[in-house]
């Protein structure tokens, strides 16, 4: 197998970059006039194989524009880039038998070098690429471009390539059928075909990680063939393509194609440590009256009677105390070293009042006790001489995998729908306001790139301490930082049924 390392840059003039707000624009160092070219990030990357069109992997881009994807050594194929759901660059690519392969950039010039590739396998020809019909293509990408249009529109439809790729194989029409399916437990891979008349057969195979494919041999002379290949690699990629010969000696052949094993739905424990930075308190009010948090399985009602509601925002950047139970299609996918980020950000509150006397708090006693009673990993213990915080946050987590200063994402919940259970316990001694943090609650992620497909559920019990200070002065509010300590359930599982490849030229 082979990993294809590479950078995407685009014109800083195109319009699907969209300007951070946020960025800060500095007002002494003067600004880049003109057109110039940026690293684009998260772009969706797909690899075709270059005789089917079968997908091989996708990516995310990074912050810097890079991408690295698992492919398998040997092949032909095509690096595409979308936007949007729009094709905005392309490469053409002989994969070398090297574990890793810098692909350098996706550009303008690659781009117009794989679409007439493209024409070319379309109308069946061998002719060198030209330079001139290289730079009449770059005006009309850019046209592209410049009016959000996809750069499909610069070549053919895909059933007009499928028909091309079928007539150069099989001359003579001799395979009506090739299909590959998966059953539901992911323990069998099955081939089945059908030709138009007896036919001696010959499957290949190989998985990414091998560089050599198996031969299957089916001698006798029929009309439909079989074969089953018993517990695959979860998640490893399958090169594939059939050869049949008649009584008469004619030959015909599939393209090469490309399946991928589906992820087994699994229940797995994980424990996470890390550091935490915040509670930042960032406003206080007063309110009254009657507030709801509404958990994934439970809805809390809180009768508030001059509580202080606050605003905060904190950071999580937790590891997996143990990396050997990472599960090993990330692994595999050369995804070593992943890191889960919760962001609390600074629009949802905390409610919060004095513990010592039940009876003056802002909560009725029964709520409060059923509320303590919910985390079953870690014991609640109320420090004395403080003060409590019942509160909720809806955060933005991720995955999130480092390479070479680089970093992609793999699960994220971008809706921010996730509700997270925070009790927070405040020291009253103003010569240390140590803080000590509960979590409860479960996010929902969904997979990117390589994990488009797929859908990752963590229910967490977390437990945060403050670092002691030895600084007698006041401690500030955003100064607070500590370790986290957090146990999950995790589970994986596909986002709707897999979709089998199947190639059925009739």
């Amino acid at each position: 197998m082979t990993y294809l390392k590479g950078t995407i840059y685009v014109s800083n003039t195109a319009p699907f970059i969209k300007k951070n707000p946020w960025d800060y624009i500095s007002s002494i160092t003067s600004q880049i006039e003109g057109e110039s070219t940026i690293p684009l990030s998260d772009a969706d990357i797909k690899v075709f194989m270059g005789g089917s069109s079968d997908l091989i992997c996708r990516g995310l881009s990074s912050d810097e524009g890079e991408f690295y994807l698992r492919v398998p050594s040997g092949i032909n194929c095509f690096i595409e880039v979308y936007m949007n759901q729009k094709l905005i660059l392309i490469k053409h690519l002989q994969v070398s038998e090297k574990r890793e392969m810098k692909v350098g950039s996706l550009d303008i010039e690659s781009t117009a070098e794989a679409i007439l590739l493209k024409k070319k396998l379309l109308i069946n020809q061998d002719q060198p690429l030209s330079p001139v019909l290289l730079e009449k293509l770059y005006p009309q990408i850019e046209y592209c471009w410049k009016n959000g249009i996809s750069l499909h529109k610069l070549y053919d439809t895909q059933d007009n390539h499928d028909q091309i790729v079928i007539s150069k194989h099989d001359p003579f029409q001799l395979i009506t059928s090739f299909n590959i399916e998966i059953d539901e437990g992911n323990e069998n891979l099955f081939w089945s075909w059908a030709t138009r008349e007896p036919c001696q057969a010959r499957l290949f195979y190989r998985s990414f990680r091998s560089r050599h494919y198996r031969q299957v041999e089916f001698p006798e002379y029929k009309k439909r063939g079989f074969h089953n290949l018993s517990s695959p690699q979860e998640f490893e990629g399958y090169v594939y393509y059939l050869e049949v010969q008649t009584q008469k000696g004619f030959l015909a052949l599939t393209p090469p194609r490309c399946f991928r094993i589906p992820i087994k739905p699994r229940l797995a424990r994980h424990r996470f440590v890390g550091r935490q930075e915040g509670p930042v308190v960032t406003t206080r009010n007063v309110t009254h009256g009657k507030k709801t948090i509404q958990l994934s399985d439970l809805k809390i009602d809180l009768l508030l009677k001059g509580a202080i509601e606050k605003s905060f925002e904190s950071e999580m950047n937790l590891e997996f105390v143990k990396k050997i139970k990472i599960p090993r299609f990330i692994l595999r996918e050369g995804f070593h070293e992943l890191e889960l980020n919760i962001y609390f950000p600074q629009d949802h509150s905390f409610l919060w009042g004095p513990i010592e006397t039940p009876e003056e708090l802002s909560i009725d006693s029964q709520t409060w006790e059923k509320i303590k009673k919910l985390w079953a990993k870690f014991q609640i213990s109320a420090p004395s001489n403080s003060v409590v915080e019942i509160g909720y946050s809806k955060p933005f987590s991720e995955i999130i995998s480092y390479r070479n200063r680089s970093h992609y994402r793999l699960f994220s919940n971008m809706d921010l729908s996730d509700t997270i259970l925070i009790l927070s316990y405040r020291s009253l001694d103003t010569l240390n306001l140590d803080c000590m943090q509960f979590f409860l609650g479960q996010l929902n992620l969904q997979g990117e790139g390589q994990f488009s497909d797929y859908h990752l559920q963590l229910k967490l019990e977390g437990r945060f301490f403050e670092e002691k200070s030895n600084d007698l002065i006041i401690q500030s509010s955003r100064d607070i930082y500590g370790q986290i300590d957090l146990d999950a359930d995790m589970v994986i599982t596909a986002n709707s049924y897999h979709q089998l490849n199947s190639f059925n030229p009739y």
